[in-house]
């Protein structure tokens, strides 16, 4: 992340690497039939949803979407079917929304600026996760230029947000982490399931950057209401949903020094833990 004027730190976007999970990500989204972002939310917009998530060998992703070929579309803006996308995390000096997670607390939740770079159009979001609901995400439009800082009406859509769940916005919310990727969007013709298919992410802090899923697609299913049949597919080709969050990853590679223990298992096997790249 570089530095503006003011003193607050702004991410970079840095080129992410093109490795095989690029190539077969961009082959099934040639083969489908492209939709338009207008249809894609009235199939399955998703706000509160069931997310399950896997990370699938670029190979494996082949084959997936040979399977799913006459069953999904893919968003196309512009003649574009692939897209940048760059995320920027709050959180406290503590790190208090990273060790929820780490803890695993029902009521966690994540509060992060969502910039589509394509376009440079940003939201700020707020995530939460409901033991009954699965994920809730509330979002707002946000200045792209001050995707690095909670703005005043940032700030009160935070507390509504929080406060409606029983929990207070914390008030020492600082950037933590970006991270940046490239991803494709599929949605059921039915409009069961959505699914997201991101690769070549780049995880950054003022200091530090890595690279990482440059051989894998972190697959992410979206539906209302359990098990889709995308996840029946990806159950046949022998893969299971992993318990990953790109931030949590971020913040291990980032920091070695922190606890990891729920993502160690895949921080070994997908994820490579060498030296850090220097930030530009």
């Amino acid at each position: 992340m570089s530095r503006l004027t003011d003193g607050h730190p702004r991410p970079t976007p840095i080129a992410a690497e093109r490795g095989p999970a690029a190539g077969a990500v961009a082959a099934a989204a040639s083969r489908a039939t492209g939709t338009s972002l207008t249809e894609v939310l009235q199939r399955a917009e998703l706000q509160v949803r069931l997310d399950r998530k896997y990370l699938v060998a670029a190979d494996r992703f082949s084959r997936l979407a040979e399977l799913l070929a006459h069953e999904l579309d893919v968003l196309e803006i512009d003649e574009s079917r692939s897209f940048a996308y760059e995320s920027l995390y709050f959180d406290t000096p503590g790190l208090l929304t990273y060790r929820e997670h780490l803890e695993g607390r029902d009521d966690r939740f994540k509060v992060r600026t969502r910039a589509y770079l394509d376009v440079a159009e940003a939201m700020f979001e707020v995530k939460l996760a409901d033991p009954r609901k699965g994920t809730i995400k509330r979002r707002i439009g946000h200045p792209f230029r001050h995707r690095d800082r909670i703005t005043s009406g940032a700030w009160r859509h935070l507390s509504a947000v929080l406060g409606a769940a029983g929990r207070r916005a914390p008030r020492e919310l600082a950037p933590s982490c970006v991270t940046a990727y490239r991803r494709a969007t599929f949605v059921a013709r039915d409009g069961s399931a959505r699914l997201t298919c991101d690769h070549d992410l780049l995880v950054s802090s003022e200091d530090r950057a890595e690279r990482a899923l440059s051989d894998h697609v972190l697959v992410e299913v979206k539906s209302a209401h359990g098990a889709s049949f995308v996840d029946r597919a990806l159950a046949a080709l022998g893969l299971a949903p992993v318990s990953v969050s790109k931030y949590c990853v971020g913040m291990a590679l980032l920091h070695p020094e922190l606890p990891s223990g729920p993502w160690d298992a895949l921080l070994e096997r997908y994820f490579d833990r060498a030296p850090a790249l220097a930030a530009a």
